[in-house]
């Protein structure tokens, strides 16, 4: 009867397991790609996304963070650049609104915030608190960090897109301005010139 009920007790566990991972690669000993992630284990990472890099974008156990954020947390390079190659989604945020870029620019990883950049991570995504990758490194002395990320190309396309946005919004009201001058000077004028003796 001790045999029977250590089996169940496994049987048991496992469907635990499964129903708490919802069906996730989890190899044996409960590793998940999340936690392979978290110890930079860059061949567990690689043997659970069995090479078509499946659950690169699965949230933990408590649904959380994703291996990237994870790995960018605990600045796992090569874990964050096989990731990336996976196609995860860099911009993915935690339930508190965290991506991986700002895990990586609050803990001053510098080597990962640039492999996240380099890959289109954007650094003006705001967390739900308000913070973003930029003032988590400027917040936490990370000056190499806020460099980096105002010298990225996703930054400058967006400060440069809010620049062209300005320049258009000059440009329409120069136009409404002319409209008005041509408009007025094809009405005949109503005020008589006064002269003004001294």
């Amino acid at each position: 009867m001790g045999i029977l009920t250590s089996l169940n007790t496994v049987l048991l566990f496992s469907v635990i397991i499964m129903v708490h991972t919802r069906g996730k690669v989890v190899a044996s000993g409960g590793s998940s790609i999340y936690s392979a992630s978290q110890r930079g284990d860059l061949a567990e990472v690689t043997k659970l996304a069995n090479g078509t890099c499946k659950d690169v974008n699965w949230k933990n156990g408590d649904g959380k963070y994703t291996p990237l954020q994870t790995a960018a947390e605990y600045n796992r390079k090569e874990v964050v650049k096989f990731l990336l190659d996976c196609k995860a989604n860099q911009d993915m945020k935690s339930t508190a609104g965290t991506t991986a870029l700002m895990f990586a620019s609050k803990a001053g990883h510098f080597d990962v915030a640039k492999i996240l950049l380099d890959n289109g991570a954007d650094p003006l995504i705001t967390r739900n608190e308000g913070q973003t990758a930029l003032s988590w490194a400027q917040e936490n002395g990370f000056p190499d960090i806020v460099k980096l990320i105002n010298l990225s190309n996703v930054y400058l396309a967006k400060q440069a897109d809010g620049i062209v946005e300005q320049v258009k919004d000059i440009h329409q009201q120069v136009n409404d301005i002319a409209e008005q001058v041509n408009d007025s000077s094809k009405k005949p004028c109503l005020l008589k010139p006064t002269l003004y003796s001294s």
